[in-house]
């Protein structure tokens, strides 16, 4: 399984709510950071290094429901 976020997402600057909960990721890319618009994102239930949100997540700037 490619536990991969589709570089897709990344591309959708006007995307308000992201719901990534239970998909296996390990990291988040840097690209996530293109999501200016984003204010909502699930990333619960995750596999992230050392159990710890990647630090991409502080660099959005509308984000209000993590």
């Amino acid at each position: 399984k490619d536990n991969r976020l589709p570089t897709v997402v990344t591309s959708l600057p006007s995307l308000k709510k992201l719901g990534l909960s239970s998909y296996g990721l390990t990291d988040l890319p840097e690209e996530l950071r293109n999501l200016t618009a984003l204010t909502e994102l699930d990333v619960t239930s995750n596999k992230f290094k050392d159990n710890r949100l990647p630090t991409v997540v502080t660099s959005l700037p509308s984000l209000k429901k993590l």
